[in-house]
């Protein structure tokens, strides 16, 4: 039986299985283009959120507006990100201002937490607007997705889908400490005359001690460019290269083309009053108005005529004045002439001193016609001074035996070279000396002393008599006619001035007796003049009552500048107990007294520093310039003769004063500088243009870099322990840890404390006024300048809580940390911290220099400056992060305190030279840019040998004013602009 088979086959079967894994299969494809699409899409919109946070980051600033703006506000923060935004594309097409948006804020420091936070909106208290978060959002066009939509269920597949980025950037947050120099070196720039032994040394006279420079040396030359000066008396010697020490040399050599130091570049920067490259005069410095009044400037100018024709009195010439003579020397040259004096007594001479030579006297009875005033007024703003040589040997009388004697032998000088005959006038002169009753004989006599047979006769005191008899007895007894010789001769003597500055101003070590001994003012070398209290005592109430009441006042009743109040009038009288000159300065409680006994010492030479040690002149403490020979006999000193009229040895010839004994503006200047009281706004040469630098770069820093935090820390030498008052100042920080830039400018030119009143220059604030340091004690300790910066980094509660505030601390963990050091180079002085280091772990550790804490001071020592440098450069764990075994220097052990630098990245320090000592090839500049190398060795920088480097040349800060400025302002901006600090922080 045939079976017939039943075909098993099912066609089309595998169509709809087909269709289905074609469907997955497109849905693979669509997965992997769109999702392709989509991360391409997520890549561009961050990269364009990056991009947008990065420059609206950068865009913001420390200014008050913070540079915010708005959308279409050029450069601004909001305008930049959108528009750094809408430059990016996203899969082809650009983006939009609708596809941005944004938010400010700041990186915050959270300081109980120590670490960083963004802090979106307005910014916490203290904080700028440093941070900027943008999100991009983008709408991407599908390719396959929308076909799923067609699928019953798949409705929620759309034909794009959004795509969204977020980035925040931030300026790096930094803590910088700049480290200024304002030890006394700073100033010497600007001063009178250069004293400053890294100039050149000079060379010594070994007999006398007497050091004075080669013709080649600039040490030891005049500073001063104003070419008026005084050309009378031993000024018109006025200068000879070959024969330095003997001659005025007013003109600082670098400004004479005769000289060979002509435009030398590390002198002639003398502004004290006048403008240099620049930089305004400081004798425009000063005011006298009340603060908030309309201003008046102190000083005043006098006629350029006063340098060779001084208003009051002029030295006279040889020859009893002879115009064609050259200036005498001595008494024996005034009467006599160069070469040829007169050595035997003159009794014109003693009777009528500077008037008898100025004019004939003949039958006058007071000298209205040939005064002496007592004052000589030189140019510009010399000022005045008392000293003249030789002195007028006119006093008053009184009633000492002296006196006496004086009026008896005057009188007799006069009958004797008359032309009368008396017998009775042959008397010898001791003859006449011998008894009263011996003139009682002698007609034209009586009256001198009382005499029983002449009823108007007196006893001394005279001439201060009673009813002026003894004057009435010379007018109506002595006078023989109006014309009468003697009776001029007799009635000059009863109107004689007081006119012996020596007698006037200075007792001898009595502190009674007036003062006629040349050989206790004055010693033949080096200073040229000696010193109290051993020798003289200085009268300071007459001196006060000169400046005040003998011809023209040079200072204004009363002084201020940069909001320090100097004085607010000019006292009649020191303390007594100051007359002795062994009192220290600080005893003297009333601060107007204080300051002109200090300017009175300064200006004669002998000023007292706070250690008690005597400044003289050719030192540093008084850049006045030293004593110098003039004419014939110089040194030449004799002591007074005894029993007889002549007041000095005709001879006589002390070393002669530059500008010491004139009282004016320069010098005034001058001693402000000399001993650390300039105004912080002194138009100090090297004060100043570094202080502009500095403002320019924290302009900068407040423009440019918003989360900054900057202390400003000045150096010199600190108050030490048992130190006497005003020994050192800054033993705090000008400026803490802050971003409050105006007012760390302000801090450059004013004391604290000052926003509403003035302060006194020894307060406590007067103190901290920011200028250099007095030239007298060694004062650049630049490892305090350190101490405080390693403080400032610090995060210690222990500095932020003090009794006196905040004095570090501040410093923020995660920060990066620079310092800038600028210094002239001079470190000459160590500190030592009583207490020394509290190690209290990493951030938390400080050196025991707070409020209360004593310093001490100890000869300078490198290794312990360059320790603190390395405390700072340390890692957390006290190692060091630099490799110094491979430096080609030599350190001292590491103090394996806990430092500031991590582990990938170390604290940076950078060296910046500024100052005369980098002008000129020396042993000193040698050893300073020695130091600067091994700081900046530790600092992980570079501090190049000479100014060409190529790279780090730039630091070398010197050349003209302008020069050097323009080159301190830029390499701070190079140092602080080096890296852009912003970065993406998610």
């Amino acid at each position: 039986m045939i079976r017939s088979r039943q075909s098993t086959k099912r066609p089309g079967t595998i169509l709809p299985l087909t269709v289905l894994s074609l469907i997955v299969m497109c849905g693979f494809v669509a997965l992997s283009v769109d999702l392709g699409l989509i991360a391409a899409a997520k890549t561009q919109c961050q990269n364009a959120a990056d991009a947008s946070a990065m420059a609206g980051a950068r865009s913001l600033d420390g200014t008050p507006s913070q540079n915010i703006g708005s959308l279409g506000s050029p450069n601004t923060a909001i305008d930049n990100l959108v528009k750094v935004a809408t430059v990016n594309k996203v899969v082809a097409q650009t983006l939009s201002a609708s596809n941005v948006s944004y938010q400010l804020g700041s990186w915050h420091y959270d300081r109980p937490n120590q670490q960083f936070t963004v802090v979106l909106g307005t910014p916490l208290p203290g904080d700028n607007y440093n941070l900027a978060q943008v999100t991009v959002n983008y709408p991407v066009s599908t390719y396959f997705a929308p076909a799923f939509a067609l699928l019953p269920g798949n409705s929620s597949f759309n034909s794009s889908i959004s795509v969204t980025a977020t980035a925040t950037a931030a300026h790096r947050p930094r803590d910088i400490s700049i480290i200024l120099d304002y030890s006394g070196s700073m100033n010497n720039e600007s001063d009178l005359w250069n004293n400053e032994g890294y100039l050149d040394n000079g060379k010594t006279n070994t007999t006398s001690g007497y050091r004075w420079p080669q013709s080649s040396n600039p040490n030891l030359t005049s500073n001063n460019t104003e070419t008026v000066y005084p050309l009378f008396g031993h000024y018109a010697n006025e200068k000879n290269y070959a024969d330095y020490p003997h001659y005025a040399n007013l003109l600082c050599p670098a400004a004479d083309s005769a000289s060979p130091l002509f435009s030398n570049a590390i002198i002639g920067k003398c502004n004290v009053s006048q403008p240099i490259s620049g930089v305004a005069a400081m004798v425009n410095d000063y005011l006298s108005n009340n603060r908030y009044s309309t201003v008046t400037y102190a000083f005043t100018s006098q006629p350029d005529s006063y340098a060779t024709n001084p208003l009051g009195d002029n030295y006279l010439r040889a020859a009893k004045n002879t115009a064609s003579k050259a200036y005498a020397a001595s008494i024996g040259e005034i009467l006599g002439d160069v070469g040829a004096p007169v050595n035997a007594r003159d009794p014109n001479w003693e009777l009528d001193g500077y008037s008898g030579v100025l004019a004939n006297l003949t039958g006058k009875t007071d000298y209205s016609s040939a005064p002496f005033n007592g004052y000589t007024i030189g140019p510009r703003y010399w000022g005045k001074t008392f000293f003249i040589w030789p002195s007028d040997p006119r006093m008053a009388l009184g009633s000492t035996a002296r006196d006496q004697t004086d009026v008896q032998q005057f009188i007799y000088d006069a009958f004797k070279t008359s032309a009368r005959t008396s017998p009775t006038l042959n008397k010898t002169y001791s003859s006449l000396l011998s008894t009263p009753a011996s003139v009682d004989t002698v007609p034209e006599l009586k009256g001198l002393y009382k005499v029983s047979t002449i009823p108007t006769s007196q006893n001394w005191p005279w001439p201060a008599d009673s009813g002026s008899t003894l004057s009435n007895y010379l007018l109506n007894k002595v006078k023989v006619v109006a014309t009468d010789n003697e009776y001029g001769r007799m009635m000059r003597l009863y109107n004689r001035p007081n006119a012996d500055w020596r007698k006037l101003f200075f007792f001898k070590s009595d502190g009674v007796t007036p003062c006629d001994d040349n050989t206790l003012l004055f010693q033949n070398g080096y200073p040229g003049h000696r010193d109290p209290p051993g020798n003289y005592v200085i009268n300071y109430k007459a001196i006060l009552n000169w400046l005040k009441n003998t011809g023209q006042n040079p200072f204004p009743p009363q002084l201020r500048a940069g909001y320090i109040t100097y004085y607010t009038q000019i006292p009649d009288d020191v303390p007594a107990s100051a007359y002795d000159h062994t009192q220290l300065n600080a005893t003297i409680s009333d601060p107007n007294q204080r300051f002109w006994k200090e300017y009175i010492d300064w200006t004669l030479g002998v000023w007292r520093d706070p250690n008690g040690n005597v400044q003289h002149a050719q030192n540093p403490t008084c850049s006045m310039g030293p004593d110098y020979m003039y004419g014939a006999g110089a040194g030449t000193l004799n002591p007074p003769p005894l029993n007889e009229i002549p007041e000095m040895n005709y001879g006589d010839n002390p070393w002669r004063p530059r500008h010491r004994l004139w009282f004016g503006a320069m010098t005034m200047i001058q001693f402000l500088s000399d001993t650390g009281m300039l105004p912080g706004t002194a138009h100090d040469i090297s004060m100043y243009t570094m202080k502009v630098g500095v403002g320019a770069a924290l302009t900068d820093i407040e423009n440019n870099h918003p989360n900054d935090r900057v202390s400003m820390l000045l150096f010199s030498r600190p108050q030490y322990a048992n130190d006497p008052p005003n020994s050192g100042t800054f033993n705090q920080a000008q400026y803490c840890m802050s971003n409050d830039y105006t007012s760390m400018i302000n801090a450059l030119w004013f004391p604290p404390g000052t926003s509403s009143q003035d302060v006194r220059p020894w307060d406590t604030n007067g103190v901290q006024t920011p200028r250099a340091h007095g030239d007298w004690n060694a004062n650049t300790a630049s490892s305090y300048g350190f101490m405080l910066a390693y403080n400032q980094f610090s995060s210690s509660t222990d500095l932020t809580a003090t009794s006196q505030g905040t004095v570090g601390g501040l410093g923020r963990v995660g920060a990066s940390r620079l310092v800038v050091y600028e210094t002239d180079g001079m470190a000459n002085e160590d500190s030592i911290p009583t207490k020394g280091f509290n190690n209290a772990g990493v951030n938390n550790s400080y050196y025991y220099i707070r409020p209360g804490d004593t310093v001490n001071g100890a000869g300078y020592s490198e290794s312990a400056l360059l320790n603190v440098v390395m405390a700072i450069c340390n890692k957390s764990n006290g190692t060091s992060y630099q490799n110094l075994a491979s430096s080609p220097f030599t350190f001292p052990a590491d103090p394996g305190y806990p430092g500031y630098a991590t582990q990938n990245r170390g604290v940076t320090i950078h060296c910046i030279a500024f100052g005369a000592i980098f002008e000129n090839s020396s042993a000193t500049q040698a050893s300073s840019v020695n130091l600067l190398q091994k700081i900046s060795t530790v600092g992980g920088t570079i501090f190049p040998s000479s100014p060409s480097d190529p790279t780090d040349g730039y630091k070398w800060c010197i050349g003209d004013l302008d020069t050097r400025k323009t080159k301190l302002k830029n390499a701070f901006l190079n140092i602080l602009d080096r890296s852009v600090p912003v970065s993406l922080i998610k």
